[in-house]
């Protein structure tokens, strides 16, 4: 569950016909659900929680700057299981690689 956090969860993603750039964009994160705290930088998902099983729905607003427009964008994630003997091996490979 931890081995998630602070990590890149994917891209946050709107589809626009003007190709937007995503670091050209802001975002901000409207709301989330199960209170789980998410953010949103240069396009990418993340949080600094654990994430446990379950289903979260994040909603983000997508900003231009200069642009009076924001487009909404809708991740929905659900996390089945986690499994912690693969956890277990990236940290062990992590531990041998020092």
């Amino acid at each position: 569950m931890n081995s998630l956090r602070n990590v890149s969860l994917g891209s946050v993603f709107v589809n626009d016909l003007d190709d937007w750039f995503h670091t050209m964009k802001i975002y901000s994160i409207r709301n989330v659900s199960n209170g789980q705290t998410f953010h949103a930088s240069q396009g990418l998902l993340s949080t600094s929680q654990p994430l446990y099983p379950g289903s979260y729905t994040v909603h983000v607003d997508v900003t231009k700057p200069n642009v009076p427009s924001t487009a909404l964008s809708t991740i929905n994630i659900k996390v089945t299981s986690v499994d912690t003997e693969y956890v277990r091996q990236g940290v062990t490979i992590r531990i041998q690689g020092k």
